[in-house]
């Protein structure tokens, strides 16, 4: 198994004035086009580009995630804190030359009042793979070390062909874990067994 150890710095969150209260609208654009983030960009994530919890549901039920599917828990913030989703997109990795998977995870973030930039990750929710010119069917893994560190690793067969639909899943809040199953449908063409992993660590990032 291949393991891809990432490490990056947030730089210290800066206060630039209380932050923008949500609005109890969803908002079309980010459903549809939810902004996605890397982990080495953490500084980047600001609280306007984040998402509501309804948003995150919306979103979710847009790319193949049914009602039953979606396992988070509403969490209530606090008058010094809100809570926000961001979706990360993982690393990317290539078999035969041609076909992609890139494991994805939406994120609980929770950010201090009249704070641009989170404190650290609540919870990882929905986990599930993204594919190019094929079809995943396994599962994935993920552990929330603490609120700056987690683990992934997945494994499975891929196809040319197929529908995905994944079970549901649980939240893993710091110190626990999830996995999620892809069942796939209509499958044909075997291209190969897949399996890998990796790490993704912040030293700014509450522990």
């Amino acid at each position: 198994m291949l393991k891809n150890v990432i490490t990056f710095a947030l730089a210290a969150a800066f206060c630039i004035g209380p932050c923008s209260t949500p609005s109890a609208n969803p908002s079309p654009d980010k459903i549809e086009n939810p902004k996605w983030h890397s982990t080495q960009g953490w500084e980047g994530i600001l609280f306007e580009d984040t998402c509501s919890y309804n948003e995150m549901l919306l979103s979710l039920a847009r790319n193949g995630f049914t009602p039953e599917n979606l396992m988070g828990e509403h969490p209530a913030g606090t008058e010094s804190t809100s809570i926000r989703y961001a979706l990360f997109k993982l690393d990317i990795f290539t078999y035969k030359r041609q076909y992609q998977l890139q494991p994805a995870v939406w994120a609980e973030l929770e950010y201090s009042a009249g704070c641009s930039s989170p404190n650290k990750i609540v919870s990882l929710q929905n986990p599930h793979i993204l594919t190019e010119n094929c079809a995943f069917s396994g599962e994935i893994f993920m552990e929330l070390y603490h609120g700056g560190a987690f683990y992934y690793d997945f494994r499975g067969t891929l196809y040319k062909n197929g529908k995905t639909t994944w079970e549901p899943t649980k939240t893993a809040g710091i110190g626990d874990s999830l996995d999620a199953k892809a069942i796939l449908s209509g499958e044909s063409n075997t291209v190969c067994t897949v399996s890998d992993s990796g790490n993704y660590y912040s030293a700014a990032l509450e522990e």
